[in-house]
């Protein structure tokens, strides 16, 4: 049996594992405090058996001038373990989150 499966993180989800001072996509990245940037925040795995492991790493960038904390992550599915790699993230650097 094939099940589909999307691994799908989006901004909402991301607000719940960001710290409070993010910027929003198109607000001025100067602006004090972190800033969470994914370039990519949703992957799809397209057709898996049941027995598949799928991993898969988001990154995480912050374009803030203040570090940016990872806490509380949560998937979109229960089928989806989401892995925080560092707690932190470092201004100019990024970070992984695994997604299993």
């Amino acid at each position: 049996m094939s099940l589909h499966i999307f691994f799908f993180l989006c901004i909402n989800g991301l607000a719940m594992l960001l710290v409070s001072g993010c910027t929003a996509p198109g607000e001025n990245p100067s602006v004090e405090g972190p800033s969470a940037h994914v370039s990519s925040p949703e992957y799809d795995a397209g057709r898996v058996t049941t027995d598949a492991l799928i991993d898969h790493r988001f990154v995480i960038e912050n374009r803030g001038n203040s570090p940016l904390a990872l806490t509380g992550v949560k998937s979109s599915c229960g089928c989806v373990a989401a892995i925080i790699q560092q707690g932190e993230v470092l201004p100019g650097k990024s970070g992984p989150l695994s997604a299993l």
